[in-house]
């Protein structure tokens, strides 16, 4: 499901559906690879992606500049899974 925007800054409110199984976001610019955790995120929320990952139990992937990392709360582990953007770049369209 796509979530609307909300305005908010450095913060999104996302709705979780139960079949909801990952969720993707894009960090700013200047705001880093890896996922936010309870003790390092804008909000300042204690949760952070790391935080919230772990109450769901489902996967968060964050698109960057540098790339495409992940948090999965089974493992308790974060991870490259592509670096650059080249991944991204749609073939073909002008």
């Amino acid at each position: 499901t796509h979530e609307p925007r909300t305005g908010e800054k450095m913060h999104q409110t996302i709705i979780v559906h139960r079949s909801t199984f990952a969720v993707f976001h894009v960090h700013p610019y200047n705001g880093g690879m890896w996922p936010s955790t309870p003790q390092n995120n804008a909000a300042g929320n204690n949760l952070g992606d790391t935080g919230f990952a772990d109450k769901v139990g489902f996967d968060i992937y964050v698109v960057s500049r540098s790339g495409l990392t992940v948090y999965s709360p089974r493992q308790k582990q974060m991870m490259i899974v592509r670096t650059g953007m080249d991944w991204a770049k749609v073939r073909g369209c002008q």
